[in-house]
């Protein structure tokens, strides 16, 4: 049983999407790389060198996210220091809600 060659593709030439499809099918039917060389048609040996080439890029491949520091404020600058009446002694930063200030004292057991 011989098959037509696609004449809209170069011979011996595969597309990227077309392994990458492949590969999927592979990794879902659970197909062995022999297996997938027969149902595709593809050689063996090239289906090996797009293995190697796609896990080699995957490698390379940066995929970083980044994350900028919030800028560093001075704590002399940057904290209020509250002290009660029991001695409780509370520094929060100067931007602190100040609705939630008897939240917060009330959680440590002081009176405002």
């Amino acid at each position: 049983m011989s098959t037509t060659p696609d004449p809209t593709k170069p011979r011996g030439r595969h597309r990227r999407e077309e392994i990458e499809a492949l590969f999927a099918l592979r990794q879902r039917d659970g197909l062995s790389w022999k297996q997938l060389a027969a149902h595709s048609g593809i050689p063996l040996g090239t289906l090996s060198s797009w293995q190697q080439k796609l896990s080699r890029e995957a490698r390379q491949r940066k995929d970083f996210v980044e994350i900028a520091p919030a800028p560093a404020r001075r704590a002399s600058e940057s904290l209020i220091t509250l002290e009660t009446a029991a001695g409780l002694r509370v520094h929060m930063p100067a931007d602190f809600d100040a609705d939630a200030l008897p939240r917060l004292l009330a959680a440590v057991g002081s009176p405002c």
